[in-house]
């Protein structure tokens, strides 16, 4: 249900830079740009962003608190990828102390643990909502996450559960669920998740673990 996010138009244009000019200042302005694109496109370039990051740790004069955050918001975006963990040990310390990075950290231990309704609850506080309206699709993005969550343990769920992950209902929850391909189907009060191969009973397998030496050895004990 997760679906990726396609790379920038310009993501080819942009290698040179990525890859040649690493330790290059000059091109921060070209990565800032880069990502602030990505931010309003819908798009994403890991690879991109954490060489931004890496020149904020060459230059930390350079440092931009809000690239650094839009940055963070697309890599959460990016679940169940680990990039969030990965930009983090590049984002600068008083980055990862102050907000709206401490709300996104907050975000994501309560989006990995399925606490839906704290996850929520994060997003909609001041600091994170303002960096949530510069990221289009997030909403949508968490709620295919936490609805991969759920199809991959369950074949199916009471719809209350369903709505407190998604942070939808009636009309709305029905519109999203019916741009999804048929994977959820909503009835008689339950969500019901389109079969897979991590939510069905697996039969026990049983395996022989004998040695063939001990059995001649017991064979030759019993006729002796």
């Amino acid at each position: 249900m997760v679906q990726p996010m396609q790379l920038p138009a310009r993501h080819a244009a942009m290698r040179p830079v990525v890859e040649h000019e690493y330790f290059d200042h000059r091109v921060v302005p070209q990565l800032e740009a880069y990502l602030a694109e990505q931010a309003s496109s819908g798009t994403y370039d890991f690879e991109a962003n954490k060489a931004l990051l890496k020149l904020y740790q060459f230059f930390p004069d350079l440092v931009k608190a809000d690239m650094v955050a839009l940055a963070a918001g697309k890599a959460l975006m990016a679940l169940p990828a680990p990039d969030f963990a990965a930009l983090s040990y590049l984002a600068p310390a008083a980055a990862l102390a102050a907000e709206p990075l401490t709300s996104l950290a907050r975000a994501l231990d309560a989006l990995e643990g399925a606490r839906y309704g704290a996850f929520w609850a994060v997003t909609r506080e001041p600091e994170a909502a303002a960096l949530i309206q510069r990221l289009p699709g997030f909403a949508d993005q968490a709620r295919r996450v936490a609805l991969s969550a759920l199809a991959a343990t369950f074949q199916s769920v009471p719809l209350s559960a369903l709505e407190e992950a998604v942070a939808l209902s009636g009309a709305e929850l029905e519109a999203f669920v019916g741009g999804l391909g048929g994977e959820v189907k909503l009835g008689d009060g339950r969500a019901a998740f389109a079969r897979n191969e991590f939510n069905q009973m697996q039969p026990k397998r049983f395996k022989e673990s004998v040695e063939f030496e001990k059995v001649l050895k017991a064979v030759g004990t019993l006729s002796g």
